[in-house]
């Protein structure tokens, strides 16, 4: 893989894997020490449908930077000028397809810490790590796309 997309690559995944499972550490960490997160005094139905809400905000902004602030971005693509800053431009593009990802997670760190339960924090950031796979699939495809663009600037 070339030195750009390799860079691309490992920013995209860093961040898309990174925070899921730092913030799945810190929660098994909090879980299983004296530090453990109090469980709310709210019902099941209540925790659960708290669950699905935070699970569908995740997948929306998941959705949004993927699909809507992706190709926003890729539309001021052609105004960067040189093809050296090209590769920083996509780092910070496939950056934020990262984040998106990551959301559920954050999400789910608020729920624990909130009292929702390890186990439902644990699905929303699972959701996270779900997400990161289906970009990390999409990645090459999505360079091959960046590359034609290259050849037009460059």
């Amino acid at each position: 893989m070339e030195n750009g997309k390799r860079r691309v690559f490992a920013r995209m995944c860093l961040i898309a894997w990174g925070i899921p499972v730092a913030l799945l550490a810190f929660m098994a960490v909090m879980e299983f020490t004296p530090w453990k997160a109090e469980r709310a005094h709210v019902s099941r139905i209540a925790l659960d449908l708290a669950t699905a809400g935070l699970a569908g905000a995740g997948l929306a902004v998941w959705a949004f930077f993927t699909f809507y602030l992706y190709r926003r971005l890729w539309k001021v693509f052609p105004h960067v000028g040189r093809s050296e800053k090209a590769w920083t431009y996509a780092e910070g593009v496939f950056g934020l397809q990262g984040v998106g990802a990551s959301m559920s997670s954050v999400l789910g760190i608020f729920l624990y810490l909130f009292g929702g339960g390890f186990g439902r924090a644990v699905l929303l950031a699972s959701l996270s790590l779900v997400l990161a796979g289906v970009e990390t699939v999409r990645f090459p495809v999505r360079v091959e796309a960046v590359e034609d663009l290259l050849k037009d600037v460059g």
